[in-house]
């Protein structure tokens, strides 16, 4: 019968006086089944152990829904049910502790409960073989006795056998559990390197990543810094452009203003040379001669032209501080 449908609901597990450990529950899907004797494995930290239950609720019955006891050997105080699994047939093998939903059995932990019941019913048949062995040697009914020696020592054969095998097919899952977790390591040692790889290179990113936001930011200061200071020349340039036509126009201005006062400067040369021609014309004259009397109108000439030759002079003057004033001025630029 396929044990995947049997259940068990546990409704006592205690340790009790007298060195016993008492299961009780209710089993279902058990219809039609024939318990062996029940055996109780524990999972401890010093190993695995498994406890033949005592005789006193032999012979354990297997009734849907009907409560149901046994008792087991202990001395090892309380105990946590999940640390305990029970075993009622080889086929049939429970956790006490409810598992968790989805979770998948282990077939070590089948394979050991089949070992175990193996075990136990070839001790079983062993104290069957001893006791018929005793009835031949009392010579009580022969003939019966050779019979069930014989179907004894057949099932005792079977037994053996299929206590090898379940040591075989154990010994076979539990290589095959050791070849999967050694491969489950090394996959997880190589989730763990992929992982670790995976962090060196984020947080390598994050840094590059940190480092061109910065000279993205530096470059971004500069470039504001540049046209600042791009601005900066254009107002200083077009500050000396004008500058530069401002002296342009003074230039001109004083160009034209040192042609006009080179122009009278050259008219009162000549007026300059015209006067000394009359007054060497005057000192030529013989001495003694009385010049005759000039007249108003000569007097008055005289005085025209001592006038004139003063406000030339003082325009002459007056040029010559203005050409001085903008000789000045442009050495200023």
């Amino acid at each position: 019968m396929d044990g995947s449908t049997v259940g068990f609901a546990l409704t006592r597990f205690e340790a009790v006086a007298g060195g016993r450990l008492e299961v009780e529950g209710t089993w279902s899907g058990v219809r039609g089944m024939r318990f062996v004797r029940p055996a109780l494995v524990v999972h401890a930290a010093a190993g695995e152990r498994t406890l033949l239950a005592v005789l006193e609720h032999k012979p354990w019955p297997a009734e849907d829904g009907r409560p149901w006891r046994a008792a087991f050997p202990w001395d090892g105080g309380a105990l946590d049910p999940a640390d305990a699994e029970l075993a009622v047939a080889p086929s049939v093998v429970v956790p006490l502790a409810a598992p968790d939903p989805g979770a998948a059995a282990d077939p070590q932990v089948v394979l050991r409960h089949r070992l175990a019941e193996a075990e136990e019913r070839a001790r079983r048949l062993e104290a069957e073989v001893g006791f018929l062995r005793r009835e031949r040697d009392g010579m009580v009914a022969p003939d019966l006795v050779e019979r069930r020696r014989a179907a004894v020592d057949t099932e005792h054969a079977a037994a053996q056998a299929a206590l090898l095998a379940e040591r075989d097919a154990a010994a076979t899952a539990r290589r095959a559990a050791l070849a999967e977790r050694d491969e489950a390591r090394a996959e997880r040692d190589a989730a763990r390197s992929d992982r670790d790889a995976a962090q060196a290179q984020r947080d390598s990113a994050l840094r590059e990543l940190a480092d061109r936001e910065r000279q993205a930011q530096g470059s971004a200061q500069r470039r504001e810094a540049a046209l600042q200071e791009r601005d900066v020349a254009r107002r200083e340039r077009e500050e000396i452009a004008e500058r530069q036509r401002a002296v342009e126009r003074e230039t001109e201005t004083v160009a034209r203003e040192r042609e006009r006062v080179a122009a009278q400067l050259e008219d009162a040369r000549g007026e300059l040379r015209s006067a000394e021609v009359e007054r060497d014309h005057a000192l030529s004259r013989p001495a003694g001669v009385v010049p005759r009397p000039a007249g108003p109108q000569r007097a008055h000439a005289a005085d025209a032209v001592r006038a004139d030759w003063a406000a030339r002079i003082a325009a002459i003057v007056g040029v010559l501080v203005l050409l001085v004033l903008a000789i000045t001025f442009l050495k200023a630029f």
